[in-house]
C-alpha cells in the first residue's frame, strides 16, 4: 500500500467521522442508542483485549491449551473455562446488541456503517483512555501538566459521550416527523 493510498484512506475515515459526528449532534442519526449500547461497543474491544492480556501473561509452562490443561489443577481449569465461555457469550451479546441498536434507528446501510465506525472509535478511545488513566496514576513520571491534560481529555470525553448517546431523542424526532 502506497503512501497516497494511506492518505486517501485516512482522509476518508476523517471525513466519515466528521459527517457522523455532525449528523449525531444534529440528531439526524443515532450513534449510541443508549448507555448499554455504549458499554457494549467498548466491551467489544475490551473483552478480547483483556482475554489476550490474561492468557498471554501465563508463564511459558502454561502456554497452549494442551499444556495449560495438563499442568494445572481442576479448579484452575474450570475457572479458566468459565471465564473464557462467559467472555465469549458476553462478546456475542455485545455484538448483537450494538449492531441491533445501530440498525434500529439508522436503517441497514447507514446502521452498518455506523456500527463499523463505532468499533473503530471504541478501539481508538479505549487505548487513549487507558493511556490517560495511566498518566493519572503514574506518580513517578506524572507532572501537574500531564495530570491536567489527562483530566481535560477525560472531561472532553464525558461531554462527547453525552452528545453521542442520542437514540431516544432521534426516535422521538422521527416519530414527530412521521418517519418510521
Amino acid at each position: 500500500m502506497s503512501e497516497t493510498d494511506l492518505y486517501i484512506i485516512f482522509t476518508f475515515i476523517i471525513v466519515l467521522g466528521l459527517t457522523f459526528f455532525i449528523l449525531t449532534l444534529l440528531n439526524k442519526v443515532t450513534f449510541f442508542y443508549d448507555t448499554q449500547d455504549f458499554v457494549c461497543s467498548f466491551s467489544q474491544v475490551l473483552i478480547p483485549t483483556f482475554l489476550i492480556g490474561i492468557f498471554s501473561s501465563l508463564s511459558d509452562g502454561y502456554q497452549g491449551i494442551d499444556s495449560f490443561f495438563l499442568n494445572t489443577t481442576l479448579f484452575s481449569q474450570i475457572l479458566a473455562t468459565l471465564t473464557l465461555m462467559t467472555s465469549i457469550f458476553g462478546l456475542i451479546y455485545c455484538i448483537r446488541y450494538s449492531f441491533g441498536a445501530s440498525l434500529k434507528t439508522n436503517g441497514f446501510i447507514l446502521g452498518t456503517l455506523i456500527y463499523i465506525y463505532k468499533l473503530f472509535i471504541a478501539t481508538m478511545l479505549c487505548f487513549a483512555i487507558i493511556g490517560k488513566f495511566q498518566d493519572l496514576i503514574d506518580s513517578k513520571n506524572s507532572t501537574f501538566g500531564t495530570r491536567t491534560a489527562a483530566f481535560a481529555f477525560l472531561g472532553l470525553f464525558s461531554w462527547l459521550l453525552a452528545k453521542l448517546i442520542n437514540g431516544r431523542t432521534v426516535e422521538q424526532i422521527n416519530i414527530q416527523r412521521g418517519v418510521s
